[in-house]
């Protein structure tokens, strides 16, 4: 295994002289849909903060554009371990775990996850 994906350290995961030490830069996540609210969560549960990019008006956008659709899979295929333990933690209750949800419902209980992102410094573009 290389140092870049071993626990100890390599020259390349190092910080250099005069520069701050990768795990105290913010990670940058490229999407604001569920995969995207996903990883940020994954990360926060490491104690990493998130920065998340999102090219639409809001998270979600793409799911939003078939909003009216049903999935081709029921929530407990949609919702990541990592969000479900953010969300319950700050009072969401899961659907049932068979039911398949439309885009949009989707896209609201990930939006639950946004706020939480925003809380933690830095926030969330």
């Amino acid at each position: 295994m290389s140092a870049c994906c071993s626990a100890k350290p390599g020259p390349q995961n190092r910080a250099s002289e005069g520069r701050p030490a990768p795990n105290s830069l913010p990670v940058a996540i490229i999407g604001g849909g569920p995969v995207g609210l996903a990883a940020a969560a994954h990360l926060l549960e490491h104690g990493l903060q998130p920065v998340v990019f999102e090219a639409g008006l809001s998270v979600g956008t793409a799911p939003l554009d078939w909003g009216h659709v049903h999935a081709f899979s029921p929530w407990r295929y949609n919702v990541d371990r990592a969000c479900r333990a953010l969300l319950e933690r700050h009072g969401w209750k899961a659907p049932d775990a068979e039911a398949f949800p439309t885009g949009r419902a989707l896209v609201e209980d990930y939006r639950r996850l946004w706020p939480l992102c925003r809380k933690s410094p830095p926030p969330c573009a």
